[in-house]
C-alpha cells in the first residue's frame, strides 16, 4: 500500500513504527501515513448537530487531479481514494481497509 499510495500522491510522508512483542522479541514494522487535508467539500454536505458528517459530497473541481487525501473541515477521519488507487489496491489483494463510495457534486453550468 505504502508503494502505491507513493505512486499516486509523492507527497504523502510516511513514518516507520516498529512494534516489538515484549515475550517473543517478534518485531512487526508497520508505517504510519500523514495524508494531505484538501478542502474539497460541496455546499450540499449536511453536518448533524454535534459538527459530525450526515451526508458527504465532495466537489469535483476543488478534488481535481488528487489521488489521495484527508477531507478538511470534518470531524472523522475520513481518508479519499481514487477510483484508480482503489482499484490498484485492490488488484493486489491488499487489507485492513474498508472502500465506501462518495457523492460528488457534479458542475453545473448556466
Amino acid at each position: 500500500m505504502k508503494t502505491i499510495t507513493a505512486k499516486y500522491n509523492p507527497i504523502v510522508q510516511w513514518k516507520r513504527v516498529d512494534l516489538i512483542d515484549s515475550e517473543t522479541n517478534l518485531r512487526n514494522v508497520y508505517w504510519a501515513m500523514q495524508v494531505p487535508a484538501v478542502d474539497c467539500l460541496s455546499m450540499e454536505t449536511a453536518f448533524h448537530l454535534n459538527g459530525t458528517v450526515k451526508r458527504l459530497v465532495l466537489d469535483t473541481d476543488k478534488i481535481k487531479a488528487h489521488h489521495f487525501f484527508k477531507i478538511q473541515g470534518v470531524l472523522e477521519p475520513y481518508i479519499v481514494v481514487s477510483l484508480d488507487a482503489a482499484e490498484s489496491f485492490l488488484r493486489r489483494s491488499l487489507n485492513g481497509f474498508v472502500l465506501q463510495k462518495v457523492e460528488q457534486a457534479m458542475r453545473r453550468e448556466f
